[in-house]
């Protein structure tokens, strides 16, 4: 459904939201004949159909997701049953014209896009055995009992209008929504042994035994309804754009989530006197806010005998009824594109960007004399703030007679105002404060190509430093999403007298992340080095390669093709996460969580016309 994808770092124009990280700008096709696809394999299946002609088009694109075959291969041995279910569509007509000539010719266009997707996952664990630590080396065994049952809904639809009032003015507007519904339940109780692990040890020592029980009962419902309008006025060499958008939040949620923990027979806690749970939280909160927002940019491209130039100046004004916090951001690019070289671009850019927050970042945390933690919000959060400096360049070249493109960007971002927070596998916490700063310097190359004739390939490595510390005085420690390299690869390949049967070859190479105690993020570690290669081959039959697919009966089949696929090939065991456990001094051990090892997928696809 997708016909071009461009990604931003950072420094992009002011058109593109307020976001201090990057940018994806997807533009959708417009299909002109019909064309759809099926595919099954053993981790789902999806089916897409497109239709159009010179005056609509539409596309519908449905996708069924499981990973209990995947998720089946996991340490932790029990019933995995989650699946994911995702609907979306992309419909475009012209507006005008009383026949079907004239509305061809319209300058009026109407669109409707929409998405519903909603994600189950069930869970009923039975046990854990797994040794870590190295030389230092631990053994951990769990039995559970109890399940988890989670469920996320989303849905959004978007109905837009664009037109040319004139030869130079393009306006539009949209009207939009989006929803969801999550659900967090959860009541699980493991008991554990941790000991010591060491093989030539005539008598394992039992570092810690104990049991733990985990409950949560969460909700969060909400609803958000945008209004835009946006236009731009071309003369020439300049172009300008402006858009302002009005949106109405409404949200309710609910927090009852505790942790117990008991080692060789005191519950910790343990002061000695009184029974104390190890993890307590709690809220019921509702929220109703607005925000305007408006931003204009100008771009303008000259000629000189150094090359063509083109600069891009605006800026963005938000305003949020919740805190009263109005926001002007100022960008500004540039780019050159060398006389004396016309395959390579250069650009600079720069600028001021926040990302106001939303019901989650506003979530802070008091404990009170029962040790209870207790969710409020904060009406005196401030928008995370940031200055971006990027460089860039694209560098089209030829090698061995076939089209190549290098990409470089390097970037440095200085962040204030920030709030911390801590990554714990998929759930992400907020500290609810303005408590921090960081700053993230990187840079990013890809080179794109055909390696051999056909078959798209690419290589990259980015290499970034990600630092944040408390404003309070904390020292300098990573944020949760450094990784300091990252190396990744994509080659396909044929046999030149078999094109049809054709090999890709996925590889992965990445500095581990880094994981931090349980609520306590100045005491951390760094996981493992990231590993992982993945093979495919995929036999595909068509009008050119199979004869029988010239006969009448398969006049409507483009081509179809079976694929075999070997995920995690070498079977690395890769660190997801920690699991904490604890003894009776309330020391914490930390043992890893480890994603999937090797597993297959066969997958078949069908290419209808």
């Amino acid at each position: 459904m997708v016909e071009n994808v461009h990604f931003s770092a950072g420094g992009f124009n002011a058109q593109y939201g307020d976001k201090m990280s990057s940018v994806l700008d997807i533009t959708y096709k417009q299909p002109k004949l019909f064309e759809a696809s099926l595919s099954a394999s053993l981790l789902g299946a999806q089916v897409y159909v497109g239709h159009g002609d010179s005056t609509y088009s539409q596309m519908h694109g449905l996708r069924y997701k499981t990973s209990k075959y995947m998720l089946g291969g996991l340490a932790t041995a029990g019933n995995y049953q989650p699946t994911f279910f995702d609907y979306q569509t992309y419909i475009t007509w012209k507006v005008g014209g009383k026949n079907k000539a004239q509305r061809a010719k319209s300058p009026w266009n109407m669109a409707f896009l929409a998405n519903v997707s909603q994600n189950d996952y069930r869970f009923t664990p039975d046990s854990l055995s797994e040794s870590f630590g190295g030389q230092d080396a631990k053994n951990l065994s769990i039995y559970y009992e109890g399940q988890e049952k989670d469920r996320f809904l989303t849905a959004f639809g978007a109905l837009s209008t664009k037109g040319k009032v004139s030869k130079e003015v393009e306006i539009g507007f949209d009207l939009s929504g989006f929803y969801t519904n999550e659900r967090e339940n959860f009541d699980i109780t493991g008991e554990y042994v941790l000991s010591n692990g060491n093989e030539q040890a005539e008598v394992s020592e039992a570092l810690g035994t104990g049991i733990f029980h985990q409950h949560a009962r969460n909700s969060l419902e909400a609803g958000v309804i945008t209004l835009a309008h946006n236009g731009s006025w071309k003369r020439n060499a300049n172009t300008l754009r402006w858009g302002v958008s009005g949106q109405a939040e409404v949200i309710k949620d609910h927090i009852s989530e505790w942790e117990w923990r008991d080692s060789a027979g005191y519950s910790l806690p343990n002061d000695g006197h009184s029974m104390e749970l190890f993890y307590t939280m709690r809220g019921d909160a509702s929220m109703a806010s607005a925000r305007v927002q408006a931003y204009v940019q100008n771009e303008h491209k000259w000629n000189t005998e150094s090359g063509q130039w083109i600069l891009n100046v605006g800026g963005r004004l938000q305003w949020w009824s919740w805190n009263n916090e109005v926001l002007p951001s100022p960008h500004a690019s540039v780019e050159w594109i060398p006389g004396w070289k016309r395959d390579v671009t250069l650009r600079l850019a720069t600028g001021l960007y926040y990302q106001a927050p939303f019901y989650k970042e506003l979530r802070d945390t008091v404990t009170d004399d029962l040790g209870v933690t207790r969710i409020r919000l904060n009406r005196d959060l401030k928008a995370q703030r940031s200055v971006h400096v990027v460089l860039g360049s694209d560098y089209y070249f030829r090698a061995w007679g076939r089209p190549f493109k290098l990409t470089a960007e390097g970037y440095y971002k200085y962040i204030d105002r920030m709030e911390s927070y801590t990554v714990d596998n998929v759930r992400v916490r907020y500290s609810g404060k303005n408590d921090a700063e960081g700053y993230a310097a990187g840079l990013d190359l890809k080179l794109y190509g055909e390696l051999v004739p056909g078959a798209d390939s690419w290589i990259s490595f980015s290499t970034m430093v990600a630092r944040q510390r408390l404003t309070n005085g904390g020292a300098w420690i990573p944020s949760p999403t450094e990784s300091r390299y990252n190396f990744s690869m994509l080659f396909q390949d044929y046999i030149p007298r078999l094109p049809q049967l054709k090999f890709h070859l996925k590889m992965q190479f990445a500095e581990g992340q880094p994981f931090y105690a349980p609520r306590n993020n100045q005491s951390w570690g760094r996981m493992p080095i990231y590993k992982r290669i993945d093979l495919g081959a995929t036999y595909v039959f068509n009008a050119q390669t199979a004869k029988f697919m010239r006969a009448p009966s398969a006049k409507h089949v483009k081509q179809w093709a079976i694929q075999f696929e070997v995920f995690n090939l070498v079977g690395w065991n890769n660190v997801n996460s920690y699991f904490w456990v604890s003894d009776a001094y309330g020391h914490q051990w930390a043992s890893p969580n480890y994603l999937t090892g090797r597993r297959f997928n066969l997958k078949i696809t069908v290419d209808l016309k």
